[in-house]
């Protein structure tokens, strides 16, 4: 039954991508949910998972050569893209100064079919604020039917999964879903609607996502979903009321009531949290991941001809640093990628945050484009308040995407936005001037 209904995904992601090509952007946020379905079920899956992410890969290249003529990367356009194109190709240019036990030219390479699919090709596949909404309301009906199934059909044995082939093994620590049930969540909420059908598969799927999430035992995917709600619903208004503030503070009780339920349920989360008692830090990782961010930091310091430049790219793999990564990423930028890293990737970061929460193109935009906007910026919001505890600059290839697809929406449904190049809103505008005169 498992099996089967992997296949009948795959083969929904392939129609679908087949039907237009901006669902392979669809395809791509489900790709690693998608992924542990199959090794629940599948032992090859299980064994072989890179090829099922290859295959969701081979779909977003076939629709990227299924683009119409004159089609590009969009690099000047979008600055916020091409500042994350220049932070990647740094990334990669780094490798060559990094320690050689680190292996950082080949972790990279291993993840750069990634980097490429979200950050130059998964953009460039929406070509309509009509795709946007085309897109995220496959993720609420398709993803949202891959949460439901995987809050109520797999066993769970504490954080782990338990396969179908061998029940003596487990599939651990599965931290996919819970982020993965974060961003359905974030998607379905803040672009609810107050049809009736909508509105009550929006509650199902949003409760269902948190309710996998406590059984995956994730914290971060709970509270940075909560944190995310509360911070981009006010996205979903042109305009600031009194009415709308009472919202807010009605977010923020809905908010505090959820975690306050998750917590007090006897649950995997809740359990995970009461067993810490009073090593609260320790038992949680807190204490060990600061502790490796201190040691990273440590030997930068050690080394002030790294400081502007950095010590390379997964310097932190390296033998004399952590054999790993320290799971905090505006640090491990700072080591690795030096100052100017830094000031590259936080520049990339400030200019869609300040597009977001300043200016007047907001108030331009329809109904459904300010959903489809407060739904992106939430998971490129939620994406970046996960890398800060847990993750790597080089694995961070959904945080460029979703940065990407914030970007593009928001210019897509400006008045001047649009797929249009210069000289054809030059034309469109010469037309409307002769039928007015």
């Amino acid at each position: 039954m498992g099996a089967a209904v992997f296949g009948i995904y795959a083969l929904i992601f392939s129609a679908l991508s087949i039907r237009h090509v901006s669902y392979a952007v669809l395809a791509v946020i489900c790709m690693f949910a998608f992924e542990q379905w199959g090794g629940i079920y599948i032992s090859f899956v299980a064994v072989n998972g890179t090829l099922v992410n290859l295959f969701v890969l081979a779909l977003v290249a076939l629709a990227w050569f299924r683009l119409p003529a004159g089609a590009s990367f969009e690099f000047v356009q979008y600055p916020t893209r091409t500042l994350l194109m220049f932070f990647v190709g740094y990334i990669f240019l780094s490798t060559t100064w990094a320690p050689l036990d680190a292996n950082a030219s080949a972790r990279f390479l291993n993840e750069f079919h990634y980097i490429v699919a979200g950050l130059f090709i998964a953009p460039v596949l929406i070509r309509s604020s009509a795709d946007f909404t085309r897109v995220l309301d496959a993720v609420t009906w398709v993803g949202g039917s891959l949460v439901i199934l995987f809050a109520f059909v797999p066993d769970f044995e504490g954080r782990s999964l338990l396969v179908e082939y061998d029940l003596a093994e487990t599939l651990t620590l599965p931290l996919a879903l819970g982020d993965f049930a974060g961003l359905v969540a974030l998607v379905t909420f803040l672009r609810i609607r107050t049809k009736l059908v909508i509105l009550l598969w929006s509650l199902i799927v949003t409760c269902c996502a948190l309710y996998l999430i406590t059984k995956t035992g994730s914290r971060g995917p709970l509270f940075f979903s909560l944190i995310t709600i509360v911070v981009c619903f006010p996205l979903r208004w042109k305009n600031f009321s009194l009415n709308r503030l009472f919202a807010i503070l009605f977010m923020l009780l809905l908010a505090a009531v959820a975690a306050f339920i998750v917590i007090k349920t006897e649950n995997t989360l809740s359990v995970r949290m009461d067993a810490s008692g009073d090593n609260f830090g320790d038992e949680l990782g807190t204490i060990h991941r600061v502790d490796a961010a201190q040691v990273i930091l440590d030997k930068w310091l050690e080394q002030p001809s790294s400081m502007v430049f950095g010590m390379g790219s997964s310097a932190s793999w390296s033998r004399s640093m952590l054999s790993g990564y320290s799971h905090v990423i505006p640090i491990e930028i700072l080591v690795e990628l030096g100052l100017f890293g830094l000031v590259l990737f936080s520049t990339a970061m400030l200019t869609l945050f300040l597009r977001a929460f300043t200016g007047s193109t907001r108030r331009t935009m329809s109904e459904e484009s300010i959903r489809n906007f407060s739904a992106l910026f939430g998971c490129f919001l939620f994406t970046n308040l996960l890398y800060l505890k847990q993750g790597s600059t080089i694995f961070a290839f959904d945080l460029f995407m979703y940065a990407a697809l914030t970007e593009k929406c928001l210019r897509l449904s400006s008045p001047l936005g649009g797929i249009f190049s210069k000289r054809t809103r030059k034309r469109k505008m010469t037309k409307v001037l002769k039928r007015s005169v």
